[in-house]
């Protein structure tokens, strides 16, 4: 059962989370058939950096939490770096599928196309989040980048693949392992984050704003994230 201090974080989130919602609905009405593989393309390859160095910041988060003498409540197995290993292998993947299927003539090129890709403004935004919360004075509010990018993979990753099928037929799942595979995980990390989250602010009470501060600015970044895959999607066309 959620305490006062994990309902009081997700009343603050609740207008972010609800914004989100909104700019990604928007997103997908501007997102049919001709721009959707664009899109696809450049959310992977994209992706494929975004998501790399996870397991380095749950590591680091971990240890300048115990420089700080900050306990982290829970078990041990909590943000397990090994359960995040690898996961930029499925948005590698997915771009070589969707290149075989929309722009087979650069099959060759797809580390040019992540490395391209690797420039979005967004990874930038998503670096300086991480970084300034495992770095700051508090950095037990790291966690709450994981607790809201996973809680956003359960709420919104059956929406974007439905989406996707409608427009793309179901044959398209064969190249959406990343949200598939990373959506079907993340169901038990969210119930331990949920854990987690919960006694940490039971332990933080008055660390409330700074846990917000951090979780609204880890969905800014991905929103930004979705919203320049679809303005790098013409790109694709010079493939």
């Amino acid at each position: 059962m959620a305490g006062s201090g994990l309902r009081l974080y997700d009343r603050r989130l609740k207008a972010s989370r609800h914004d989100m919602g909104k700019r990604l609905d928007r997103l997908y009405a501007s997102c049919g058939t001709d721009r959707l593989p664009g899109f696809l393309i450049q959310f992977s390859a994209i992706g494929a950096t975004l998501v790399k160095r996870v397991p380095e910041w749950i590591e680091r988060a971990r240890q300048a939490c115990r420089q700080r003498c900050l306990e982290i409540p829970g078990p041990a197995s909590i943000c397990d770096p090994e359960e995040e290993r690898g996961h930029d292998q499925w948005y590698r993947h997915d771009l070589e599928a969707l290149i075989r299927r929309f722009a087979p003539s650069s099959k060759d090129r797809i580390e040019e196309i992540i490395a391209d890709a690797s420039r979005a403004s967004c990874i930038a935004q998503y670096v300086r989040v991480n970084e300034g919360a495992i770095t700051g004075p508090f950095p037990l509010e790291w966690f709450s980048i994981q607790y809201e990018i996973e809680l956003l993979s359960l709420a919104l990753g059956p929406r974007f693949i439905a989406h996707t099928v409608r427009e793309l037929g179901p044959e398209i799942l064969t190249c959406l392992s990343f949200v598939s595979g990373h959506g079907g995980a993340d169901i038990e990390h969210a119930r331990e984050n949920v854990g987690l989250m919960n006694r940490l602010l039971e332990s933080w009470p008055g660390k409330v704003e700074s846990f917000v501060r951090v979780g609204q600015d880890a969905l800014e970044s991905y929103i930004r994230y979705f919203e320049e895959s679809l303005e790098r999607s013409g790109l694709v066309e010079a493939l």
